[in-house]
């Protein structure tokens, strides 16, 4: 499924995106809150299943109108409590700072909840990365706890639809 914001175009991960996949689990600036970078190797693997497996779990690569290259990655996934729907999102960083991340992360949300039909959607982050929680809140998502997880502090924010 694919979909466009003002600016991008989200849609399946293409084989053509490895590279740009590679880079955005290896760079130590956007793994700064994720763990650190990621062994190459693993990422390759997560990769070729995620391509295998591309329609069982809802995951964008997100690009600029007419430019072929991912600048982001957007999924929806079961999160770590077996329960509930967890968003997440990283960029590259060129895409930061540009409005990207509100725009796209906000659409996917958007997605989640109308064409997913999904009532509570969750995303769990670092407590120390402040701009991912600025970015939720600005989504009108709301922090509901907070956890010791991956040994740092781990803020879980939610949107919740009555």
């Amino acid at each position: 499924m694919k979909f466009e914001t003002t600016r991008c175009l989200l849609d399946e991960l293409q084989a053509d995106d490895a590279e740009s996949f590679l880079r955005l689990h290896t760079d130590p600036d956007v793994r700064k809150y994720l763990g650190g970078p990621a062994d190459p190797d693993t990422v390759k693997q997560t990769f070729s299943r995620l391509l295998k497996h591309s329609q069982l779990m809802p995951c964008w690569a997100v690009r600029v109108k007419d430019q072929t290259e991912m600048i982001g990655l957007i999924s929806l996934s079961r999160h770590h409590d077996g329960k509930d729907t967890e968003l997440s999102f990283q960029f590259l960083p060129e895409a930061w700072h540009q409005g990207y991340g509100i725009e796209c992360v906000g659409a996917a949300l958007e997605q989640a909840l109308t064409t997913f039909r999904l009532r509570r959607v969750i995303s769990e982050t670092q407590s120390d990365n402040q701009p991912a929680r600025r970015l939720l809140e600005g989504l009108g998502m709301w922090q509901i706890g907070s956890l010791e997880r991956f040994g740092a502090q781990q803020t879980i924010y939610a949107v919740v639809i009555d």
